[in-house]
């Protein structure tokens, strides 16, 4: 095999260039032959004495560079600005800086270093223009990817009208248009990249099913699954939040703050230890809304519902039991029976008056008391009410019966529309046994001696 070359000009490539000694050149002489020769040895003894400082090479020259260090490459067209600043490292191109220990920097204007001053960003390896490689191991490729830590890829950036900012938060493009990477196969081992494909699918199935939560639109707090501040306490719900232990929250705005406290619905509130408040704006917080004013044990179910007392019971739509062992069940609204007209009538026939709606006051409690019925009211301390529009006002009394009443300490009214306002007093009024009135005189002994001032029997036959 012939092993003998030799220089000639390549008229076609207006270039000299190395090839066997039988061919011919196209034009030149053969004294320009040897002369050029001769040139080409000189360069190839230069470059061989410089190989260990590093190697600039541009314009068919080879010239060594105060900015390169042992086994460093630097290409491009004799240009002064391009540096390969470290052992081993490479730059190619225009302006282009390759500065840590094994660097490669290839592109005009690209970067391969590291963003600390103090750093060399070794093994960093920028491919493109203006690609930029800031970071130990790091790997930026495609026209401005950038890429500002260490072991990280990015791939390509792509910008109408580029503007790089070198300012706090080096990487930092003007939008966030970037190149995508295509037709990546199906990752398979653990380490493998995994396409979009099978990311949709990897997200559909781990969606809870039968789950929703809509916030129209607007994020609110507990977004970022942080409103269960409390320990083993769950928050479920836009701007909801549970900071009492093992406390649950669950709707808009619900607030589970006691201790093991329940709230279920929209702007439900628990403020006690071991409360429970299911319904809209249904609560077991102070009427004063004090801080220091707040139950223990308490339920409220029903909107609008208040269980202000401790292990008060509030069971309705705006129903309040405001004393501690209070009891509450009933509601606010007789409007529906109100303009109901043959109820409306049964009731005139019974307790005599007009159910007007909207009239009565909603059924509440107060210490130790019971209210059982629409509107009814127990507000008299340990009283009973139980009945539509029925009230024990005074402590330790009793009505029964719709539109009764027990006004008197230790009264009782038994009956539609019985009145017993008295200390004292008893009430029966009813369709078979009226007793008007009976009073009961009470001697210092504490002897009771009762009076029967009316007694009228009547009963109605039917044909």
């Amino acid at each position: 095999m012939n092993k003998v070359y030799k220089v000639v000009w390549n008229a076609s490539i207006g270039a000299w260039v190395a090839t066997s000694e039988l061919a011919k050149s196209k034009t030149k002489t053969k004294s320009k032959v040897l002369n050029l020769s001769a040139a080409v040895l000189v360069g190839a003894v230069t470059f061989s004495s410089n190989a260990l400082a590093g190697t600039v090479l541009g314009n068919g020259s080879s010239t060594p560079n105060k900015c390169n260090n042992s086994g460093s490459v630097i290409v491009g067209g004799g240009n002064t600005q391009s540096c390969a600043n470290s052992d081993f490292a490479i730059a190619v191109g225009n302006d282009v800086q390759s500065t840590g220990r094994g660097s490669i920097a290839i592109g005009s204007g690209s970067r391969a270093e590291s963003r600390q001053p103090n750093l060399d960003g070794k093994g960093a390896i920028a491919i493109g223009n203006d690609a930029i490689a800031y970071g130990d191991n790091s790997v930026a490729i495609g026209g401005q990817a950038s890429t500002t830590e260490d072991f990280t890829v990015s791939f390509g950036h792509k910008k109408g009208d580029p503007k790089y900012y070198q300012g706090k938060e080096q990487g930092a493009w003007e939008d966030d248009r970037f190149l995508r990477v295509t037709n990546i196969a199906e990752g398979v081992k653990d380490n493998d990249a995994v396409n979009v494909s099978q990311l949709k699918s990897a997200v559909a199935e781990a969606k809870t099913h039968y789950v929703s939560i809509n916030d129209n639109g607007t994020k609110g707090s507990n977004y970022e699954n942080d409103g269960a501040k409390g320990r083993n306490s769950i928050a479920v719900g836009v701007n909801t939040t549970s900071n009492g232990i093992e406390a649950v929250a669950v709707g808009s705005n619900a607030k589970g703050v006691g201790t093991g406290a329940i709230a279920v619905g929209s702007a439900s509130e628990t403020v006690g230890s071991g409360d429970v408040s299911i319904g809209r704006n249904a609560s077991t917080k102070g009427a004063t809304g004090s801080a220091s004013r707040y139950s223990n044990q308490s339920i409220a179910i029903g909107d609008q519902t208040k269980a202000i007392g401790d292990q008060s019971i509030a069971i309705g739509a705006d129903v309040i039991a405001r004393g501690n062992s209070s009891v509450a069940i009933g509601g606010d609204d007789v409007d529906k029976i109100a303009r109901d007209t043959e109820l409306s009538q049964k009731y005139t026939e019974i307790t005599g008056g007009k159910l007007q709606a909207g009239k009565y006051p909603t059924t509440e409690a107060n210490h130790g008391s019971t209210a059982v019925g629409v509107q009814a009211v127990g507000t008299g301390a340990f009283a009973s009410a139980f009945g539509m529009t029925s009230k024990a006002t005074g402590d330790a009394s009793s009505a029964f019966g719709v539109m009764s009443n027990a006004a008197g300490k230790g009264a009782s009214a038994f009956g539609a529309v019985a009145q017993a306002t008295g200390d004292g007093a008893s009430a029966i009024r009813s369709q078979i046994l009226r007793l008007s009135s009976t009073t009961r005189s009470i001697t210092p002994k504490l002897n009771l001696t009762p009076k029967l001032t009316t007694l009228r029997l009547s009963w109605k036959t039917k044909v």
